[in-house]
């Protein structure tokens, strides 16, 4: 009941005026029953009559409104000239008590009006609420229809470039079907588990975590094992993440399918940390390892330069390197991104 009472939810009983009259002139009788009662402390002078009753007519018209508010102004000015007036058939005031009613008069139209006033504000609020819940939720609704979409896209993509690679004879052509293919597939998993139609922030340990292991057993490598060292707390915006998630997830699909392509079983180690403003990830996998001749700065293959492009747009930089066993890979970047080079990335 008490919440009932605030501000965003009077007037009360609009819909029930009668009920809304009735609870007015009980709140007026109690008003007066008050101005007796106190008689004993009070002088009886108008102006204390007047006092006990503008509780009355404040109370009223907040809780039932403008109407109710001047049904008990009038019932206690009328109660107050009854009680003051001598001869209510010549209808006689003094002058002082004439001064007093004018102001009695005065004082409860303010009222009214600032009540009214603060009602009226009150009921525009709660409907421009009512109408931003109802966007609210029809954008999360065409969010979810719009996300429904670009994942029936996507597959629908994929399927015609898994049917391209049946059909095409070439080698070269295949493999770059099939990167092409994998590549999309990757996008499509980012893509599902980062946006959300909050737009918060996201938390990295946990994403970074569930990416790897999603990226291993897409690669159907039930023998490599991963383990992680991950700092809490840490997040990026979405747009930032998915950059991140690209690179992280790149890295890792290159040891699956390279570092561990001629033996059996493997171990991946993921660590992420911040400090003073930058985030580091690093991602080493106890693989082949890299070509002795390997220079990630002169050329390589389109994975790599796909790493240093998104590094760059995060305004990072990457490192890859051979480690004994296996390959190194780490990230070093801001936390905090401009917004626009991401935007950049996007498009």
């Amino acid at each position: 009941m008490p919440g009932r009472l605030l501000p965003e939810n009077v007037p009360l009983l609009s819909d029930k005026p009668i009920g809304a009259y009735a609870l007015t002139t009980i709140i007026c009788v109690a008003a007066a029953i008050c101005r007796i009662a106190i008689d004993y402390f009070a002088p009886d002078q108008i102006v204390y009559a007047m006092i006990s009753v503008f509780p009355a007519v404040i109370v009223s018209s907040y809780l039932f409104g403008i109407g109710p508010g001047v049904y008990a102004a009038t019932l206690c000015g009328l109660a107050i000239i009854c009680h003051y007036v001598p001869n209510l058939g010549t209808f006689v005031l003094s002058y002082e008590n004439g001064v007093y009613l004018i102001f009695y008069i005065f004082v409860v139209s303010i009222d009214l009006v600032l009540i009214h006033s603060m009602q009226r504000a009150n009921m525009r609020l709660r409907n421009e609420h009512v109408h931003s819940l109802e966007l609210a939720r029809r954008t999360e609704v065409l969010f979810n229809e719009l996300q429904h979409r670009v994942g029936n896209n996507l597959q629908m993509i994929g399927a015609v470039l898994g049917l391209q690679q049946v059909s095409t004879t070439d080698p070269a052509a295949r493999l770059a079907l099939a990167n092409a293919g994998s590549k999309l597939e990757l996008i499509g998993r980012i893509q599902r588990r980062l946006y959300s139609s909050q737009g918060e922030h996201l938390d990295l340990d946990n994403y970074l975590r569930c990416l790897v292991l999603d990226m291993v057993a897409a690669g159907d490598r039930s023998d490599v094992t991963c383990h992680f060292t991950l700092d809490k707390d840490i997040d990026l915006p979405v747009d930032s993440a998915i950059a991140m998630a690209l690179i992280v997830a790149e890295a890792v699909a290159n040891a699956v399918e390279h570092g561990f392509r001629h033996q059996d079983g493997g171990t991946i180690e993921v660590g992420l940390t911040e400090y003073r403003g930058m985030i580091e990830v690093r991602i080493r996998d106890n693989g082949a390892g890299l070509p002795d001749d390997f220079d990630q700065y002169s050329g390589g293959s389109l994975g790599i330069e796909i790493l240093r492009t998104l590094a760059s747009q995060l305004h990072g930089s990457i490192d890859i390197a051979k480690v004994s066993p296996g390959t190194m890979v780490i990230l070093r970047m801001p936390s905090a991104v401009p917004a626009r080079e991401v935007e950049e990335l996007a498009a």
